[in-house]
């Protein structure tokens, strides 16, 4: 567990994040439509 991947590697961290609120984007958008 060292910081050296997180100092290298941060598009990926923001890649995944953004992928995530996407994802719960989708499903808050799904619920909405059943109500």
């Amino acid at each position: 567990m060292t910081n050296i991947k997180n100092s290298n590697n941060p598009d990926l961290f923001q890649i995944g994040d953004s992928v995530f609120y996407q994802e719960h984007d989708w499903k808050i958008a799904e619920i909405q439509e059943t109500y």
